[in-house]
């Protein structure tokens, strides 16, 4: 299993500012599920798992709980007052030594008021594909799928790292929660050949037609996972169909 120190490097590849005031907990859509936060790392999970009073989904595979750990913020703007904590979960399937598959989640971890987010993800380069569902500026909703670089092909104890994984991100926040959750997928997993980042830029993928079409599985996929991961946040409108199963390793 991958040392706790060694998600460092794909924990975390956005930084929220925020400006606010953080209001009492509530126990949201995860209401009556213990937070994963209590379970060791080192844990297997399935189906799903509660973080932040919220349900974050997984596909059909072997999940191990690698890291969970609380980030406190501060509002810049305020001098340093402090604002909402965030739970931050990495989870990872490997096989044979090697990294298949990983979801990394940020939630904060109560329900606040007035939490005026200044950063807005849902905007920026199109990436790999871009679904944007956003409400308001401070009520969003979108999809990102992009290829994000972990170096050149590190080993972290005694797990394969690729030197890129296919990052598919969901970012789902109002004016009281924040939920991102990075589905992130090993190229290798899937009969790529390891590479720099540049094999997976918008202009490689339409070039190869293997590619284009894991890309177009990933999209798929994901359109019709995102109503499970707005459920996950609030906890309304349930969906009527099952989670959907993402694309499995050629060798899970």
């Amino acid at each position: 299993m991958m040392r706790r120190t060694a998600v460092v490097w794909w924990l975390w590849c956005f930084v929220l500012v925020l400006l606010g005031l953080a209001g009492c907990a509530s126990s949201g859509p995860a209401r009556g599920r213990p937070s994963v936060m209590t379970q060791r790392p080192g844990s297997k999970l399935a189906d799903s798992f509660a973080v932040g009073g919220k349900l974050v989904y997984l596909p059909p595979g072997d999940w191990t709980l690698v890291a969970a750990e609380q980030h406190s913020t501060e509002y810049v703007a305020y001098g340093g007052e402090s604002g909402p904590s965030f739970d931050l979960v990495h989870v990872a399937e490997v096989t044979a030594g090697r990294l298949n598959r990983g979801v990394r989640v940020a939630a904060t971890e109560a329900t606040g008021t007035g939490i005026n987010w200044l950063d807005e993800p849902c905007k920026g380069d199109e990436g790999l594909f871009r679904l944007d569902h956003r409400r308001s500026f401070r009520n969003q909703s979108c999809i990102d799928i992009r290829s994000h670089s972990s170096g050149a092909g590190a080993r972290a104890g005694g797990v394969h790292i690729p030197s890129d994984m296919i990052t598919v991100a969901f970012t789902r926040y109002g004016m009281s929660d924040l939920l991102v959750v990075n589905y992130d997928f090993n190229p290798e997993a899937y009969g790529f050949a390891d590479a720099a980042g540049a094999a997976w830029t918008p202009e490689q993928v339409r070039r190869d037609p293997r590619k284009a079409a894991f890309i177009e599985a990933l999209k798929a996929w994901a359109t019709a996972a995102l109503p499970w991961v707005e459920y996950g946040y609030d906890g309304e409108s349930e969906p009527t169909t099952p989670f959907p199963p993402a694309p499995q390793p050629a060798h899970s």
